[in-house]
């Protein structure tokens, strides 16, 4: 049985960077997204899908070209007296935000399930929509080291929810989705992956989780 685990909000804790990043730039977390390039009125789960920031997930840019993309926007569409227009180049004169505001931690429990599966025989995979930054600080870290392999958006050039995302993994992986279990903590990637043929659990804690693979439960 093939395992596709997503990172963030399921392995990860602690990742929502973009609040202090706003914060940081003289931004609310609105602005920050109406200047990454995100409709009005995207719902909440979706708001990583469009603009910049999909293109930065997808791999099309890298943080250099986000931020200098965010800069413009900045510029064409923030009054002319809103602090941010000044803050915000000073901020990137000395750092890139998605690195330095990036703080994620370990799910122990979530982590746990992962040695269990692998222990029982099981492959398991990480499939993460993810970026340049947070890649780089993940893999530095090593939390990539518990998977067979990691599938990361940036490389695959394809973001959760498109199917594409999967249909690559399991070719990648020589399997079928009826013969793979997905799971993720955003409705969307999983409802997406359940139209696929996936078996889906709706990451929300570590003891469901266990409670659905039927595995022990975690402390």
């Amino acid at each position: 049985m093939l395992f596709i685990f997503d990172m963030g909000g399921v392995v990860s804790g602690n990742v929502q960077t973009i609040p202090a990043m706003a914060e940081s730039l003289g931004l609310t977390s609105e602005e920050f997204f109406m200047l990454s390039g995100v409709p009005d009125g995207t719902p909440r789960n979706s708001l990583y899908d469009f603009g910049l920031l999909a293109d930065i997930q997808s791999g099309r840019i890298g943080s250099a070209g986000f931020w200098a993309g965010f800069r413009t926007n900045a510029d064409a569409l923030l009054p002319a007296g809103h602090k941010a227009r000044k803050r915000i180049p000073e901020v990137l004169k000395s750092e890139n935000p998605w690195a330095s505001r990036f703080k994620p931690e370990p799910i122990r429990g979530t982590i746990e399930l992962i040695r269990q599966l692998r222990a029982a025989g099981h492959r398991v995979v990480c499939g993460t929509n993810t970026l340049d930054a947070h890649y780089d600080a993940h893999e530095k870290a090593g939390d990539y080291s518990i998977f067979d392999k990691v599938y990361a958006s940036h490389f695959l050039g394809v973001i959760k929810p498109h199917g594409e995302f999967w249909k690559r993994i399991l070719a990648e992986e020589n399997e079928k989705s009826e013969n793979a279990w997905f799971i993720d903590d955003n409705p969307p990637n999983v409802e997406a992956a359940a139209k696929l043929g996936f078996r889906t659990h709706q990451f929300t804690s570590p003891e469901l989780l266990a409670e659905a693979l039927e595995l022990p439960r975690v402390n």
